[in-house]
């Protein structure tokens, strides 16, 4: 049990401590540029509050989406996102979570 904590406690600060900022419950790598992470802010924010009157209904129903407005699609992407990484981000064994079965591809 305590080899667990010590565990959970590591990994937890280890996550912690490669985002240099959290921006509406999302972690913002310090690999990302000042510039990027304003216009990250400003896009999310857009998002949130934008009046969405007309929408794709396959995209919708490809999102799972009820309904489709700013608050609703913020919540999809927050749903699915909890870290965003610079281009430059080196990614090692231990600073890359998948989730099981699915693999990442640094050739993005």
């Amino acid at each position: 049990m305590k080899r667990i904590i010590t565990t959970s406690a590591i990994l937890a600060f280890s996550f912690s401590a490669m985002a240099s900022e959290k921006f509406a419950g999302i972690h913002l790598d310090s690999s990302m540029s000042s510039s990027q992470i304003r216009t990250l802010k400003s896009d999310l924010t857009y998002l949130y509050s934008n009046q969405i009157k007309e929408t794709d209904p396959q995209f919708q129903e490809m999102a799972g989406l009820a309904k489709v407005d700013g608050p609703h699609m913020y919540n999809w992407i927050y749903n699915r996102v909890k870290y965003i990484i610079g281009e430059n981000y080196k990614t090692y064994g231990r600073n890359v979570v998948t989730k099981k079965g699915h693999r990442l591809n640094s050739n993005c």
